[in-house]
């Protein structure tokens, strides 16, 4: 088996105003980009590629590393014990 190997996750978000209604106007779009860029590059290893959209909706294309999924999940599961331990605390 090869100790050489390679792997990315590249993803491509979608995301639609409620109701699809054009409010994404050229006024607040660059402003609403930078945000979600800058929100996006909170996560350790991930590579913003573009951002884009219409008056209805966003696309957003990254690519992470599949240790952030590792770590993502770890926090989940620390969620749900965190949960169980205090629900088993108040019966």
């Amino acid at each position: 088996m090869s100790t050489r190997a390679y792997s990315e996750i590249n993803l491509h978000f979608v995301s639609h105003v409620k109701g699809n209604l054009p409010i994404i106007t050229k006024t607040i779009e660059p402003r609403l980009h930078r945000y979600l860029r800058s929100y996006a590059l909170q996560a350790k290893g991930l590579i913003f590629h573009e951002i884009g959209g219409t008056e209805t909706h966003v696309h957003i294309a990254v690519t992470i590393p599949p240790t952030l999924l590792t770590r993502l999940d770890r926090k989940a599961q620390r969620r749900q014990f965190s949960l169980r331990q205090s629900r088993t605390h108040e019966s």
